[in-house]
């Protein structure tokens, strides 16, 4: 269970970041690297993650991660898929890493040693302690 400092502080750094509208975004807290797997659609699609509000840099919002090439803090190591719907993305988050727009929805979510997070939709995913954490 999460304590109350923590989720305080989980509001503060989700506060100091671009506000989405919708998607899923990943945040390392850690001071090291993790391997992140996680599983998507592949569907076509022709939707954003759209901002709240836009900036100079971000006038509507982001793609998702797979449609963008070097993203800073996110590297792909291998990406499966799985059949002619899903596909599973194994990659590598720098340390204290911001990625936004990693997705518009993912089926499944791990690091190694800890739990799947499921059908995750419109928030943000935080790695700390080597623990992950999911903040609507």
């Amino acid at each position: 269970m999460i304590n109350i400092a923590f989720r305080l502080y989980l509001t503060l750094i989700s506060v100091s970041a671009p506000q989405f509208e919708n998607g899923v975004h990943l945040i390392n807290e850690d001071a090291v690297e993790h391997t992140v797997i996680y599983t998507e659609s592949i569907l076509p699609s022709t939707r954003i993650c759209r901002c709240v509000t836009p900036t100079e840099s971000m006038k509507n919002g982001l793609n998702p991660v797979h449609f963008r090439t070097n993203v800073k803090g996110f590297t792909v190591i291998r990406i499966h898929k799985k059949d002619n719907l899903t596909q599973e993305v194994t990659a590598r988050i720098a340390p204290h890493a911001k990625i936004f727009c990693l997705s518009l929805s993912i089926e499944s979510f791990h690091i190694s040693g800890t739990g799947n997070l499921k059908l995750i939709r419109n928030g943000t995913i935080f790695i700390s302690n080597g623990k992950i954490y999911f903040q609507k």
